[in-house]
């Protein structure tokens, strides 16, 4: 296992990036938001140690909330940012390839925020839907 590394996941960014329409500035945060195992990573001609997306995935979660909360969805939360349904967006979108889908999704979610911050995130949550309510 001490040489055991991923790679190739140049191409894991470029279709998340696809997914989600929003490029990282920084594409270590969009590999940190997908990893989900504790082996360095191959990117760049360099191993990285990244983080696991445990962190993210929290931070995620609580900038939907609030994003959601802001605009008064609060009966909506639980419909729409629920680990069901966002399994359900990442598997529509292909996010399904990583172990734990509602973790992805919110970790993705954190990354886009840390890297563009919080307008960026507004963009990829109207994107992908989880602003929308069949109710509101």
């Amino acid at each position: 296992m001490i040489n055991q590394a991923i790679r190739n996941v140049g191409g894991k960014i470029s279709g998340c990036e696809a997914i989600i329409k929003y490029k990282f500035r920084n594409k270590l945060l969009c590999l940190e938001a997908l990893n989900s195992t504790r082996l360095p990573i191959d990117y760049a001609s360099r191993k990285c140690l990244l983080a696991r997306n445990d962190s993210m995935a929290i931070l995620g979660d609580a900038l939907m909330t609030a994003m959601v909360c802001r605009r008064q969805w609060t009966i909506a939360r639980t419909d729409r940012l629920s680990n069901a349904r966002l399994m359900q967006v990442g598997r529509a979108r292909g996010l399904d390839q990583y172990r734990l889908v509602a973790d992805a999704m919110e970790a993705v979610l954190g990354a886009v925020y840390l890297d563009g911050g919080e307008k960026a995130m507004d963009g990829v949550v109207q994107h992908l839907g989880l602003d929308k309510h069949p109710f509101l």
